[in-house]
């Protein structure tokens, strides 16, 4: 039990225990206060409810006492350099020894947190890229862990969303540590090794990890306190907690150039179909509703913005690639209870849009019919249009709907883009066979021709490397009844 916060409250731990009177030395019915001020005081209590409550600071950790270290040195987290390994010592003394002679046992943990700091100055300290199986733990009392010494089993590892506490003291090291540190001419002092191994998730290295794109403090940083308490479970919340200094690694992922893409509604469309829908200043129309359709068909304007300003090879492009396809939200269902939903790709997408997917970018355009799963144009890239960093696509198509029409769903706009150039592979040698690359299929000539004459270069259409860059949107096409939802302004 813990008493209640005073104003001089410094992280000492206390405990009240109810003893016998015969336990005191200093006479019957009395309050023993010890801290840095020792007092005696009457307890003034009738014999018949006799008692004697012990107040107490009872340990101390010293900073001069603790260690942490944190490695590896490589800071970049990598598919084969992922693994994270804290070692860490607290040294605890007694800072009473009238109080340890009431106590039986103390539990101990260390409680360690993963500090995310990003680019921007953002900062969380969410556990993303780990498990309870991922992660090892071990201890060891009055004695360091390497090699020779790997110490034993950490009680329990408690992974929560934003910490770990590593339970270490089993039940008979938890009495270990008190015997200690009542002992009669000895050091009375008790040292805690730990080493926590974390080995983190390879597919979830970049949620885990930010990337560092500049210099200073930017990645994922180890903190961790040292805990004391006299209950197992009140270890990770224990009031006595000392915080270990902060080291100086932050783990990190490279910052890897690629292209970027937005696909959004754009920033003012009015729907002139919807009046309702246009005087609540809702100005998408992703947002179909059939009830005020006019005609069969409704359209639905989107805007795609794509960059590729990190890409040094985006100079070279001659193409750029777009890959539209539909998905439509589905309710997963048990006994016939909704336990989920997900998004089905459409296999017929002229079910769905009417006519023709229109895509525009500055003098550059394309159009193509709505039909089986996905469709794909390609627009010249030379010619189409900045907006800043971006390149700004706009994509229209028409959404069936009105009479005739019964999907009324939440439906999944996905789109790709991806850039082209052409490389020019140069003719071999006269005398060399053309190496299995240069013998590839391209839009040059081929080699020698029927006169014995020098063979031509030939020339292949490639993907620029890290182009390929996807997102997507959401649109509702549904039957709403407008006339029933007041408005907030009327």
């Amino acid at each position: 039990m813990y008493v209640p916060k005073p104003n001089d409250y410094k992280n000492q731990m206390y405990r009240y225990g109810i003893v016998a009177p015969d336990r005191f030395d200093s006479g019957e019915n009395s309050i023993f206060f010890e801290g840095t001020k020792p007092q005696i005081k009457t307890a003034n209590i009738t014999q018949k409810n006799q008692c004697n409550v012990t107040l107490a600071d009872l340990f101390q950790q010293l900073e001069a006492g603790q260690k942490m270290t944190v490695g590896p040195d490589i800071f970049q987290i990598t598919a084969s350099n992922r693994t994270i390994t804290v070692d860490l010592k607290t040294t605890i003394t007694p800072a009473s020894d009238t109080g340890m002679n009431y106590i039986e046992d103390v539990f101990h943990s260390f409680k360690l947190s993963l500090d995310r700091y990003h680019e921007g100055g953002d900062f969380d300290s969410k556990i993303i890229g780990l498990t309870k199986e991922d992660i090892k733990a071990y201890y060891s009392i009055n004695k360091e862990i390497d090699d020779e010494n790997p110490g034993k089993k950490c009680r329990d590892i408690d992974l929560q969303k934003n910490y770990l506490n590593i339970a270490t003291t089993d039940a008979d090291d938890s009495k270990r540590i008190v015997n200690d540190l009542r002992a009669v001419n000895a050091e009375k002092k008790v040292e805690i090794y730990a080493r926590v191994v974390m080995t983190f998730d390879e597919d979830e290295l970049e949620d885990e990890f930010p990337t560092k794109e500049s210099s200073g403090n930017i990645g994922v940083n180890v903190s961790a306190t040292s805990n004391l308490a006299f209950y197992p479970e009140s270890l990770a919340f224990s009031s006595s907690s000392v915080p270990f200094a902060r080291n100086s690694n932050y783990y990190y992922i490279e910052s890897i150039a690629t292209a970027k893409l937005k696909y959004n509604p754009p920033d003012y469309d009015p729907d002139i179909y919807d009046p309702i829908g246009n005087s609540s200043k809702n100005q998408t129309k992703t947002g179909v509703n059939a009830n005020y359709a006019e005609n069969s068909a409704m359209l639905v304007n989107t805007v795609a913005s794509y960059s590729v300003l990190s890409l040094p090879d985006a100079k070279d492009a001659e193409t750029l690639r777009l890959t539209f396809s539909l998905s439509k939200k589905t309710d997963n269902k048990t006994e016939g209870a909704v336990t989920g939903v997900e998004y089905t790709q459409i296999n017929k997408m002229e079910d769905y849009l009417n006519g023709y997917i229109v895509f525009t970018s500055g003098e550059a355009t394309a159009q193509v019919a709505a039909s089986g799963e996905s469709v794909e144009v390609n627009l010249p890239f030379q010619k189409c249009e900045t907006d800043g960093d971006y390149y700004k696509i706009n994509i229209a198509f028409y959404v069936k709907t009105g009479d005739g029409f019964k999907e009324y769903a939440n439906y999944r706009a996905d789109l790709k883009a991806e850039l082209f150039k052409t490389v020019v592979i140069p003719a071999p040698e006269q005398g060399e066979e053309p190496t299995p690359e240069e013998g590839e299929g391209g839009e040059g000539e081929g080699s020698e021709g029927e006169g014995g004459g020098a063979a031509a270069a030939t020339t292949r259409i490639e993907t620029i490397e890290n182009s390929v860059a996807r997102d997507y949107l959401i649109y509702t096409n549904a039957k709403v009844c407008a006339e029933f939802i007041k408005h907030s302004g009327s």
